[in-house]
């Protein structure tokens, strides 16, 4: 999915993807979208040199947002560029502010004076209202409608078609549940789900 989009972004034409790198044995030198899996994770500073890799995208998602945030540090801490996507047909106001290694997909929405952090990810058909805010390594993944002023903390995933009513804060390493409506601000690491958003248990306290 990252690949693709980034393959319909004009500005990155000139980007030369060198390949996948994943942990999983059994992903070893095939091939996704006509792109190799060249190694893993533990081998980058090598293949960093092999195939001259300046840039770096990293995509573990939900339950993996602690191993993607080390993942994205790691890669900076060797030198990589974060290589930010915008899909083409995203909208958004001019006063929005993006950081890096950031993904922006398919037809998401964006108001006025948005704040998205470094490592994030917005899926496709996802709306953010005026002045909302999330914070560093924050997933959202698709349909999912942020009303304004709403804040995300860091490492926290929000599900599917989920809602979030305006002014409402959402804490750090929290999952929000496929369709959850969120009404009132969420604490620190737990999942929430429903409608109304309710936690059903607590998650391990990450940094």
């Amino acid at each position: 999915m990252y690949l693709d989009n980034l393959r319909s972004c004009p500005e990155v034409k000139n980007v030369e993807v060198v390949g996948f790198i994943d942990d999983s044995p059994d992903l070893q030198g095939q091939r996704i979208m006509g792109v190799p899996v060249i190694g893993s994770y533990q081998q980058l500073p090598e293949l960093m040199k092999e195939y001259n890799i300046e840039g770096l995208i990293v995509a573990y998602s939900d339950r993996l947002m602690k191993i993607r945030e080390e993942r994205f540090n790691g890669g900076r801490e060797l030198g990589l560029k974060p290589v930010t996507i915008i899909h083409p047909s995203a909208v958004m106001s001019p006063s929005v502010k993006i950081g890096e290694g950031v993904l922006i997909g398919k037809g998401v929405l964006m108001d006025t004076e948005v704040r998205i952090g470094d490592n994030c990810s917005v899926h496709r058909g996802t709306t953010i209202g005026e002045d909302s805010v999330l914070e560093e390594n924050v997933w959202i993944t698709a349909g999912v409608n942020l009303a304004a002023h709403v804040t995300v903390r860091k490492n926290t995933m929000i599900g599917t078609g989920a809602n979030v009513i305006p002014r409402c804060t959402i804490g750090k390493n929290v999952i929000v549940g496929a369709g959850a409506v969120v009404i009132n601000d969420i604490p620190d690491n737990v999942t929430v789900v429903g409608v109304p958003a309710k936690i059903i248990k607590t998650r391990e306290e990450v940094a």
